[in-house]
């Protein structure tokens, strides 16, 4: 029996109708492969003797002209869905010494007749079962990356700090005339992430397994984490995406469980938690420290950071976090964040705390406040103290929306407070508070 492979449908990585190169189990090339019935005899498998009433052909679309592949994957890159169709064209014919048979081809195929003949020995030519080629994922193996050696605390591990910031984004435009974010939760977004990282940047330094993007969400010890949900999320609404970018490329997610299981070796066990985090830093230690290295199993995450898709999710992530954390009410207070941060820099700034510290925003820009309502209600015990009722100064309200004209000047003094000693990472010893609240000021 033999085979060939063919264009279907119209100009793909061929032009329609011409055999597409291919690679035998030999690492030989032919347009057409050939093989014979009860061939897998011949062989050493165990079940070889499953296959005596069968034709098995191995073989792979392949070329080893350098160009045409370049060429191939270029139309893969700019097709819809980046797939083409295919078909197959099979001949049968009995060897020299065997009797001749009347074979009987059961192709089922749209074109009809050829030659006034109808045409039986094609397969995988009808609309709903084309043979698709599909261009993969390489997995970020093409992107050559380098992941850096660093140093935090005692620990070793690399980081790719990544090339697009979240101002370059190229959806932004989209968003806003979608409606789906706001010019003001656009600056404050902007002015956030520049804390923390580029959309595509990507670590394993710390006590989480890594942790990627603008806002640097993590995978902690035992798999779960915000990225897992950023993923099941990305799952749910590009599925074709999912499977190409993480699930073909070794990373699964399992009851929001993120894990990793090597693609290109069948006997691999899937890790998580600390064995996963152990092999993303394999030489990443002392010896390597500030070096350039591979890491293999954070390229696809790299690759998928780099993903539009994956981009804007991150975007609408940061924008439904900043909405999230702004209705949130001080402890001990009545009324929301909001009402007490009504300024983009307000807001920006418990936004980047949640990110850091999420656990200490409540307590945190309480403890600001109570300073503020003290320090307030000392000035107006001092100015009434031997002055007539009558003329005395009421205390100011504790409801921030009963403040005024006067609002702006007190949420300076609050934040002024909250800014710089909110507890948040330290740095060889030293808060990051203040100068991540400085750099805000200066961005809004």
């Amino acid at each position: 029996m033999a085979i060939n492979i063919r264009q279907g449908k119209e100009k793909g990585i061929e032009e329609e109708h011409s055999n597409v190169m291919l690679k035998d189990d030999q690492d030989n090339y032919h347009e057409m492969i050939k093989t014979t019935v009860g061939g897998m005899c011949e062989t050493d498998y165990l079940n070889k003797d499953d296959f005596a009433d069968q034709a098995i052909f191995k073989l792979s679309i392949d070329t080893s002209d350098k160009e045409k592949k370049k060429a191939w994957t270029k139309a893969l890159e700019e097709a819809t869905d980046k797939k083409t169709l295919l078909y197959i064209i099979t001949d049968a014919h009995t060897l020299k010494g065997q009797t001749e048979l009347n074979i009987t081809y059961l192709g089922d195929t749209e074109e009809g007749e050829m030659r006034g003949e109808k045409v039986t020995n094609r397969w995988l030519d009808v609309d709903g079962q084309w043979f698709e080629l599909k261009k993969g994922c390489d997995c970020g193996k093409s992107l050559n990356l380098k992941f850096k050696c660093v140093k935090y605390g005692s620990k070793y591990g690399p980081v790719y700090f990544g090339t697009t910031k979240i101002d370059a984004y190229s959806g932004w435009n989209n968003l806003i005339i979608q409606n789906k974010i706001s010019n003001e939760e656009k600056e404050i977004i902007i002015a956030v992430t520049k804390n923390e990282g580029k959309l595509d940047s990507v670590q394993s330094y710390d006590s989480e397994i890594f942790s990627a993007g603008s806002v640097q969400k993590t995978v902690n010890s035992s798999g779960k984490g915000e990225f897992p949900k950023q993923v099941a999320n990305f799952k749910n609404d590009f599925p074709g995406k999912y499977k190409e970018l993480f699930e073909d490329c070794g990373w699964i997610l399992e009851n929001n469980t993120l894990g990793y299981k090597d693609p290109s070796d069948s006997s691999s066990t899937k890790l998580t938690g600390s064995s996963l985090k152990t092999k993303i830093r394999e030489g990443f230690d002392s010896t390597s420290y500030e070096s350039k290295l591979k890491c293999k199993i954070l390229e696809p995450i790299v690759k998928a950071m780099k993903d539009p898709d994956f981009q804007s999710l991150q975007v609408i992530d940061a924008k439904k976090r900043l909405n999230k954390v702004v209705k949130f009410k001080p402890s001990g207070y009545s009324y929301e964040i909001k009402n007490f941060l009504k300024s983009k820099l307000g807001k920006a700034v418990a936004l980047d705390h949640h990110i850091n510290r999420p656990a200490y925003v409540k307590a945190d820009l309480s403890k600001a406040l109570d300073n503020f309502f003290a320090a307030k209600d000392a000035e107006i015990d001092e100015y009434n103290k031997d002055k007539d009722k009558k003329n005395h100064k009421e205390k100011i309200s504790r409801n921030p929306n009963d403040w005024g004209d006067n609002h702006s000047d007190y949420e300076t003094i609050i934040l002024d407070d909250y800014g710089i000693n909110r507890r948040m990472s330290k740095r060889d010893g030293v808060s990051v508070a203040p100068g991540r609240y400085e750099h805000l000021k200066t961005e809004l």
